[in-house]
């Protein structure tokens, strides 16, 4: 078993200002398990609930997301990364809420001096889950990881392009 990463282009609103402010074509980072193709990402609105659900960090089929929807895949590049322990560090975060805040303070420029571990917006929950398979993931608090910053990390593969249509087609 082991891990990937996914950078999303998104192309929605927030996804937007995300990519304006990060100069990135990546506006989201989810954690991918391509043996089973499902994902575990963070997320201010899960699709198909009422408009009003607060986002939650959630564990679903890969499917999930638009076949054209374009993305990066990329994992580390350390051999000693532990998948498991990663893994299971990104299941058990699943459920937690979405760190509103953590995004507004990121877009906005507005840091802190805290980590609140009991809400994750995107790339801060895959930052701790990769610190916690072995790599380091640049050198910042995990909420001042942007979705660009991880997948541009030393301790990772190049990110390669493709489609979410390409990577459930892949074997």
């Amino acid at each position: 078993m082991k891990i990937q990463y996914l950078g999303v282009c998104g192309t929605g609103p927030i996804s937007r200002s995300i990519q304006w402010q990060t100069r990135s074509e990546i506006s989201h980072t989810a954690i991918l398990n391509p043996d089973t193709k499902e994902v575990i990402e963070a997320l201010a609105h899960v699709p198909g609930d009422p408009w009003w659900a607060t986002g939650r960090v959630v564990k679903r089929p890969l499917r999930a997301y638009p076949l054209d929807t374009a993305c990066f895949i990329y994992e580390s590049n350390r051999l000693e990364f532990n998948h498991q322990s990663a893994w299971a560090l990104a299941e058990s975060l699943v459920g937690v809420p979405y760190d509103y805040v953590g995004v507004f303070r990121f877009v906005s420029r507005k840091g802190h001096d805290f980590e609140d571990v009991q809400r994750w917006f995107c790339s801060e929950a895959a930052t701790v889950v990769s610190r916690v398979g072995g790599d380091q993931v640049q050198h910042l608090p995990a909420w001042g990881v942007s979705p660009k910053l991880h997948a541009a990390s030393s301790d990772h593969t190049i990110p390669r392009l493709t489609t979410v249509e390409e990577i459930l087609d892949a074997s």
